[in-house]
Formats: C-alpha cells, sequence, structure tokens
C-alpha cells in the first residue's frame, strides 16, 4: 500500500501530516534500530503510550520485522501492567514520560523493585532509565537500508498479544495470527468504505477497536485522521472542519458528545457514515446518533478473541436494521446461536449463546485449558454473549 500509494498523503495525527512514503521509509528506519537492539521474529515488546503518531509507527514496525506488540491500557494499575508483562515475559516497554495520569517512571521503578528487570525502556521525551533508555528519536533515525536481518514472516505466525480487559477475572493474552488481521482489516476496510471516504478514528490506539481501525483506515490506501485528544469538545471541533466522511466511534463516547454543549454548535456536514463498536449500542442511542448527525450508523459487533470484528450491518441497510442489529457476518465469518449448557444449535430466533468461527484468537497465552473452555475441536469460539436472529441473517446482542 505504501509503495503503490507513495506520493499521496497517508495519515493527518492532530496537525501533523505523513505522506505513505514518509511513513514506508519511518517503518524501515524504526525496524532497523528494532534489529540492532536484538528485537527480531517473536520478540514481546509492550506499548505503553497516549495516543500519537509514535504509535502508529510503534505497530507496523513490529509488524515489520515479525516483533510482538503487546500493547497496554493507559488505564490500569502499577499492578495490572506487571501482571500482564510476568505473563508474556516482555522486558522490552516503548512509553513516555506522562501515559493518561499515570508516571511510567514510577510504575517501571515499582516493578523493578518487585524484581522484574527490564532489559531495555524505549522512550519518548526525557531518559529516566540511565543505560536502559533508548531514545525513540534515535530508533526514528536509523537506516532504512539495514533491514537484512528481516526474517520470512509467515501467514499463520504469531502477530501480536492483546490482553482482554479483566471484568470476568485477570486479564487473558489473547494471540493474534498475522493473516486473520490482514483479512479482517481488508474486508471491513471493503465493506464500509469506498475510494472518496476519509476516515477519522478517536479510539484508544491501545484497544482492539483503537488498533484494528488503524489497520482498516490504512487500508483504504488514503488518508485518515487520528487525534491524540479524547476531549469532546477537541473531537468534535475536529468534525466541524468536515474533512472526514467516516468516524470510528464507541458508544460510550457518544454517551459523553450528545451531553456535550458544543455538539449544539457542530457542524456534520462532511460525515456519512458512522461506525460504532465496542460495546453494545443500544436502538434509543444509535437513534439519537443517526438524528443529530443525519447520516447513516454502521453498527459492529466484534470481540478480541474473534480478531475483534465478527458481524456488522451493510450501507444500504434499513433504519430497522441499522437500529435494531449488529448485523451480518463479515466474509470468512460463520456464527450459530448455541444453548449455553449443551452447546446445541438452537431453533432460528431463541435467544442462546454466540459462537463464531473465522479468524479466531490462536490462544490465551499460556493459559491451554483457558483457551480449551472456549475453542472447541472445531474452531468454534464460544463468546460467552447472549444473542438471536433478528431476521433470517442479522442478529442481536
Amino acid at each position: 500500500i505504501c509503495e503503490e500509494n507513495s506520493e499521496k498523503d497517508a495519515v493527518m495525527f492532530d496537525e501533523g501530516l505523513v505522506k505513505f512514503s514518509e511513513l514506508l521509509q519511518n517503518i524501515k528506519r524504526i525496524s532497523a534500530g528494532l534489529l540492532n537492539m536484538g528485537i527480531n521474529k517473536g520478540t514481546k515488546v509492550a506499548i505503553l503510550l497516549n495516543n500519537r503518531i509514535e504509535y502508529v509507527y510503534a505497530y507496523f514496525a513490529m509488524f515489520y520485522v515479525g516483533a510482538m506488540p503487546v500493547p497496554i491500557n493507559n488505564r490500569w494499575k502499577s499492578g495490572e501492567i506487571e501482571n500482564i508483562l510476568r505473563d508474556c515475559d516482555s522486558r522490552i516497554i516503548i512509553t513516555e514520560d506522562i501515559v493518561g495520569t499515570m508516571s511510567p517512571k514510577e510504575v517501571i521503578t515499582e516493578i523493578e523493585n518487585n524484581g522484574y528487570e527490564f532489559g531495555n525502556v524505549i522512550y519518548i521525551g526525557n531518559n529516566h532509565y540511565g543505560n536502559k533508555g533508548i531514545s525513540f528519536d534515535d530508533l526514528m533515525n536509523g537506516d532504512a537500508d539495514k533491514t537484512a536481518l528481516l526474517e520470512d514472516i509467515k501467514a499463520d505466525d504469531d502477530a501480536m498479544i492483546s490482553y482482554t480487559s479483566g471484568t470476568t477475572g485477570s486479564p487473558k493474552g489473547v494471540v493474534l495470527k498475522n493473516n486473520d488481521i490482514v483479512k479482517i482489516s481488508l474486508y471491513s476496510t471493503k465493506l464500509w468504505s469506498d475510494e472518496n471516504d476519509k476516515p477519522f478514528s478517536i479510539a484508544p490506539l491501545y484497544s482492539a477497536q483503537g488498533f484494528l481501525s488503524l489497520l482498516i483506515d490504512f487500508c483504504t490506501e488514503d488518508r485518515f485522521k487520528m487525534i491524540s485528544s479524547f476531549n469532546p469538545n477537541d473531537i468534535l471541533k475536529e468534525v466541524s472542519k468536515a474533512e472526514d466522511t467516516i468516524l470510528h466511534t464507541q458508544p460510550t463516547m457518544w454517551t459523553l458528545l450528545l451531553n456535550c454543549r458544543i455538539i449544539n454548535f457542530t457542524k456534520f456536514s462532511g460525515l456519512k457514515k458512522i461506525v460504532v463498536s465496542g460495546s453494545l449500542c443500544s436502538p434509543e442511542l444509535a437513534q439519537r446518533i443517526e438524528n443529530k448527525l443525519n447520516c447513516q450508523l454502521l453498527n459492529a459487533y466484534g470481540l478480541i478473541e474473534g480478531t475483534s470484528v465478527v458481524t456488522m450491518t451493510r450501507i444500504g441497510d434499513s433504519e430497522d436494521i441499522r437500529l435494531n442489529t449488529v448485523g451480518r457476518p463479515i466474509p470468512g465469518v460463520e456464527i450459530k446461536i448455541v444453548d449455553q449448557s449443551t452447546k446445541k444449535t438452537l431453533p432460528h430466533g431463541e435467544i442462546g449463546e454466540l459462537a463464531v468461527r473465522g479468524y479466531n484468537m490462536k490462544e490465551y497465552y499460556n493459559q491451554p485449558e483457558k483457551t480449551s473452555e472456549v475453542i472447541d475441536d472445531e474452531g468454534w469460539l464460544y463468546t460467552g454473549d447472549l444473542a438471536k436472529y433478528y431476521d433470517k441473517e442479522n442478529i442481536s446482542i
């Protein structure tokens, strides 16, 4: 994509604009720097950053060398962060001076005082880590031609580890594969965008919605936008510029936006589609969003164990389908609704547990028993979510 669109604008992050050719060069430079550090195929690298352009570079560079990004929720406490680092044995972390409201320096010091030793800290801003600290800027100045150490990366190789939210116990490391991420990104792009679209995502890049939005938007092969702020006023001011046609959002964000005074003065004339995913969007909330923005809502359902996107509504669906369902499976995904205890398929229209098959995770990292609890021998992933068929093909959660 970068090579075929080299002179086109690729990503606008806040006020910074990067062309596809620059994006590729930066990825190659950082990749060379990672290889020089001994980071290569299979190396697990934790990322603890705010939304910023370096987050995008970090993801792409690690995919390029075959290293495995481990994004960290920037709302987690020190103990939660330590638990996942120990779980996946990541000894390298990319961070900055302040992330959200936390001080990564204090978190890293506390974790090391508990006996967990980091190999290197790749920092943005100030070096608080002595000889272990390596500047992200120095990686950006690497020799883009020195990537001869790149190993062959296969479709079924592990791509990354994304940890669950931990709402039902300790967070589990979801191992995703290259091919599944690629296919979901390409298919989702084809389903909800066209060649004239300019996407804008406000999702946090540590979340499944955030990094899948990044890759889906990248696959439009045109300029997409992200911002570092999650302040509703900043988001609505950006929308008012009428530069973007698709907005990636979460239902929780709309609860804030719709109750924000500035929304009554926001121009939505540029928007054609709103993608809502990440948690359940009620019919009432969906209706309020469409009424306020006067454009089509695309309702999507997914979970990180299913590599994020499982079902979604489509352009041209009726209002009834848009508001009351999460659509139908994307290409390559099968679904069925089963009895929670027996796992037998239920008659059409009855409420039961949703099972999916297609682009499911490889495993919960280092937890074969937990993995076998949710994925059976035929490859069906049992989501734990209750669903029913709303009509012949669309489902409601």
